[in-house]
């Protein structure tokens, strides 16, 4: 258990270092591993929250700098499109979902997450 924890800690590290720095990574470098160990949803949920919590520190740091009416812009295109999503993790059961985070992330034919 203390090796996936660490495996999973070490990821998310990672993954938002890479983040910061070049902004990507954190989806990159943390899904697989909190796929694999986790499953498709709780995985994806645990990273994009993770993600919103680094974007917050960034954008607070960077905040004299941020275009707001580019943001704004953005921020609405964000809402709709995630309304659909979170309709299509709710609807659909974990395989198929499991099968697309799976293809996406290069783990496919890997073992099932630890339960």
């Amino acid at each position: 258990m203390a090796l996936v924890l660490s495996a999973l800690a070490l990821s998310l590290i990672l993954g938002a270092m890479s983040q910061r720095i070049c902004g990507m990574g954190l989806g990159l470098i943390a899904v697989p591993v909190f796929v694999f160990f986790t499953g498709p949803v709780l995985g994806v949920m645990t990273v994009n929250i993770a993600a919103f919590l680094t974007g917050i520190v960034v954008a607070w740091s960077l905040r004299a700098d941020i275009n707001w009416h580019r943001w704004r812009i953005i921020a609405v295109w964000a809402i709709v499109g995630s309304l659909p999503g979170a309709l299509v993790v709710k609807l659909l059961p974990a395989a198929p979902l499991s099968m697309f985070v799976d293809r996406k992330s290069g783990s496919a034919g890997m073992p099932r997450p630890i339960s």
